[in-house]
This record gives C-alpha cells, sequence and structure tokens, in this order.
C-alpha cells in the first residue's frame, strides 16, 4: 500500500470565515461522506469548480482517494472546529503534486469550513472551501492535533554524572494518581518522537503518547544519551556501552515511580528499546512490560539475517566481522561497506550489546508481559515474537495483521519500498492493536 495522500483540490491560507458558515458547508459534507464511503470519487469531482478541475484531473482525485479510504477507513463524523475569525478571500498562488495553493486573487469570498474528520482508523483535520455556488474550492485533508494536547505536554529531565536525559511527559486531564507508561525508543540516532535523521519521520511514539493520554494514562518518552536533546553526554563514543541505555532506564523507572502523581510504572520498548525495556524492567520491578517489535535472537544474529537479504560477498564479510565482535575482539580491517556500523568507535557498544539474550531476559520477568508484533515487520520477521513467547510462556502474543516496524499498518501486498515509504509517514495512524495492549496492561 502506497503511503498516505493528504488530498488536495486546494488549500486556503487561512481558515477563518466560518462565523458565516451557512448549511450549504453541510450539505457539501454529507455528500462527500457519502461519496468517499461508497468509493465514488468521481462523484466527488463534478462537486468542483470549473477552477479546481483545470488543476487537477480526475484520475489524480481518485488514485489519491483510494489512498486515502485504504489507510483511513471511512469517514464517521464531522466536528467543526473552525475559528471565528474573518480573512481575506484566497486566490490561486501555486499548484504542486499535492495540490494547489490559493491567495487572494479570488472575486468572490467562499465559505471555508475547517473539521475534525473521525475515521475507522484514526482522526484528520478536513479542510473544505464551497463557493456561491456550492462548488469546492477547496477540500483537504491533515493531519488533527488535539488542542488540549499542548497543555499536557510538559519538559522533562534527568541528571546522570555523565549524560542529562531528556524527554517529554504527557499528563491525561484527569485528576488523581494516574498509570504511567515508559516509553524506550528503538536503535541509532531515533529520538522521543520515533524520528531520526536516517530517514524516519513516523511519529510514532508521540502519536501512542497521545493517544494513551486520552485514555487517562501518562506517558514519558525520552531522547537516549547521544540523541536528540541528550547528546550532552560526556562520554566519547568510544565508552558508549549498552549497559549505559539499560542504567538510564532503571533510572527512569525509579524517578517515575518515586513521584507521587503515578499509581504504576509500565516500560514498553521498541526494535532495539525492546531488550533495554525487559532487562530494565528485571532490574526494577515495574506493573507490566509490553514488548513492541523486539528481536528474540542475539543482535549479532538478527543483523545477519538483515544482512542475508544482500549480495552473497557482502554477507560473508559482515559474517566475520559479527563473529569477531561476538567473540569481544574489536576489529581493526573494517570494511568500507560496513563503516557506519561496525566503525572502530562504536564496536564496544556493539560487543557489549551482542552478549544479551532476549529469551534469557524475558523469561526473567514476574511481572505481566505481552508481545507484539507486526506481519508485515521486514526489519524484525514475527517469528522473532514467537521465540520470546517461547521461552515467556504466560505471556500474551499479540500478532497485528499488516503492521510494519514503525507500528503503521501496510497492505499485506505492498513492496519492500512501499513499506519503507511509510517510515517517514507521520500522517499514518499507528496500528489501535498497540494502544489497546498498552491501554490494557496499564489498567
Amino acid at each position: 500500500m502506497k503511503r498516505l495522500l493528504l488530498f488536495a483540490l486546494g488549500m486556503v491560507t487561512s481558515l477563518g470565515a466560518f462565523a458565516q458558515q451557512t448549511s450549504a458547508n453541510g450539505t457539501v459534507l454529507e455528500k462527500v461522506k457519502t461519496c468517499f464511503n461508497s468509493g465514488k470519487y468521481d462523484s466527488i469531482y463534478s462537486m468542483c469548480s470549473d477552477r479546481i478541475k483545470s488543476l487537477i484531473t480526475a484520475e489524480k482525485m481518485v488514485q489519491s482517494m483510494t489512498g486515502l479510504y485504504a489507510q483511513m477507513g471511512a469517514i464517521q463524523t464531522f466536528e467543526d472546529q473552525t475559528p471565528a475569525t474573518d480573512v481575506p478571500p484566497a486566490r490561486i498562488k501555486s499548484r504542486s503534486a499535492k495540490g494547489v495553493l490559493l491567495d487572494d486573487r479570488t472575486e468572490e469570498k467562499p465559505t471555508v469550513g475547517n473539521y475534525k474528520t473521525t475515521f475507522t482508523n484514526g482522526v484528520l483535520i478536513l479542510m473544505i472551501s464551497v463557493n456561491a455556488d456550492h462548488k469546492l474550492e477547496a477540500l483537504r485533508f491533515a493531519p488533527y492535533t488535539d488542542p488540549s494536547a499542548a497543555k499536557a505536554v510538559s519538559n522533562f529531565v534527568m541528571n546522570t554524572p555523565s549524560c542529562n536525559i531528556f524527554g517529554t511527559l504527557t499528563m491525561p486531564e484527569k485528576g488523581g494518581k494516574v498509570p504511567v507508561v515508559l516509553i524506550i525508543a528503538g536503535s541509532g540516532p531515533t529520538d522521543r518522537d520515533g524520528n531520526s535523521h536516517l530517514g524516519v519521520h513516523a511519529d510514532t511514539y508521540r502519536m501512542i503518547s497521545d493517544s494513551l493520554r486520552k485514555e487517562g494514562i501518562a506517558c514519558l518518552r525520552y531522547d537516549k544519551r547521544g540523541v536528540g536533546e541528550s547528546k550532552n553526554s560526556s562520554q566519547n563514543e568510544s565508552e558508549m556501552k549498552f549497559d549505559d541505555y539499560v542504567e538510564d532506564a532503571v533510572s527512569l523507572i525509579r524517578k517515575l515511580k518515586s513521584d507521587g502523581r503515578f499509581s504504576k510504572v509500565i516500560v514498553t520498548g521498541h526494535s532495539e528499546g525492546s531488550l533495554i525495556g525487559m532487562i530494565a524492567a528485571g532490574r526494577e520491578p515495574v506493573a507490566g512490560y509490553v514488548s513492541l517489535a523486539g528481536a528474540g535472537e542475539r543482535a549479532n544474529k538478527v543483523l545477519k539475517a538483515q544482512f542475508a537479504q544482500g549480495e552473497p560477498a557482502m554477507v560473508s564479510r559482515a559474517g566475520v566481522m559479527l563473529d569477531s565482535l561476538v567473540a569481544g575482539h574489536t576489529v581493526t580491517n573494517t570494511d568500507p561497506a560496513f563503516e557506519s556500523l561496525f566503525r572502530r568507535d562504536v564496536q564496544p557498544y556493539l560487543i557489549s550489546w551482542f552478549q544479551y539474550d532476549p529469551q534469557t531476559e524475558i523469561a526473567k520477568l514476574k511481572i505481566p508481559v505481552s508481545i507484539v508484533q507486526g506481519t508485515m515487520d521486514i526489519q524484525v520477521p514475527y517469528a522473532e515474537a514467537e521465540l520470546l513467547k517461547k521461552e515467556k510462556k504466560d505471556a500474551r502474543i499479540i500478532p497485528v495483521k499488516g503492521m510494519n516496524h514503525v507500528l503503521k499498518r501496510v497492505d499485506d501486498l505492498a513492496t519492500r519500498e512501499e513499506n519503507i515509504a511509510t517510515y517517514s509517514d507521520n500522517k499514518l495512524p499507528v496500528c489501535t492493536e498497540v494502544i489497546r495492549e498498552l491501554v490494557r496492561i496499564a489498567k
């Protein structure tokens, strides 16, 4: 399935003028909903003004709407979110692959609307503009941000001898003590939101946090040392060990447990963070643990399996280096093709990481454990979850059909390229099964 296409017939530069909203918008909205849910995208096109039709083809609109429906499902409800502020009318400013930008050349001010639109699989904002003839001058779906969310978010910092760990704490509106979920990020430069400069802009952890807040659950997500705001470490890269991440997680758990606002602490780790989280939860007791797309084998075996998809000669060279690091020996003659992964300064970290076996660590836990794994994960196969379940027989295993490594849903027939495209799609929602299981174990 291709990444979410936020379809735009026109993007209005401002969303005012809703104080003068007429019944025209309501009528058009219902028509859009009916046609969208029934797949009659050509009928929506027929509702567009002549000017819009001159700027976008019916084929392009059908393609975009089809992709939107495939990922978001049917439209359920509309809720008016429009500011009551008059603004100058809009006119065509430029056109792009995603739609039309408007500026102030329109001769007649349209009726403009801004609606929170609830779909089967998530929520978006619909920005719509209707002219005097009840024709669409603009129709665009965009990410929805809950206005109350900003009030619930606060900065968080934890001091350690070698590094200050910075994060974001999200609190629900309800009073009294509440559960709190600690999210531990995946490997590499993945930050507290679930993004990295390596092309990942999925906002996965931020979305989880927002969803938990709505369920009355607090959430702490943080930048690991050396990442994002936590780059202030006095350690050199060559001094960094996997255990440093584990000890940071342990310290964060203790800090949350000592905070009077929280009734209990739940730990969830994603990808590499799964192993960090299960070790930390074993060292500092918590109320529950959730593994998200976590490996069931040692990291060196997972890496070797990923390399196996490449050229045979490259696979062989990578295997030699991995075997040396597993044995505790650094590699002096690093293959240039693998410099980013096996560079000299990061090898001590890899050696310390490879010593831990997730199956051994999860078996130590004496708390409720859930293992959530997607069937379309091209980095951590579903079989890895089954390995964890084998060693922790009382754990719940939740297979999520179509979920990939960044916890977004893709089509079962999606190509590798289409799967990876969702890694940079911060509009596609996190799979509801992930949120549901976190809520269940937290409450």
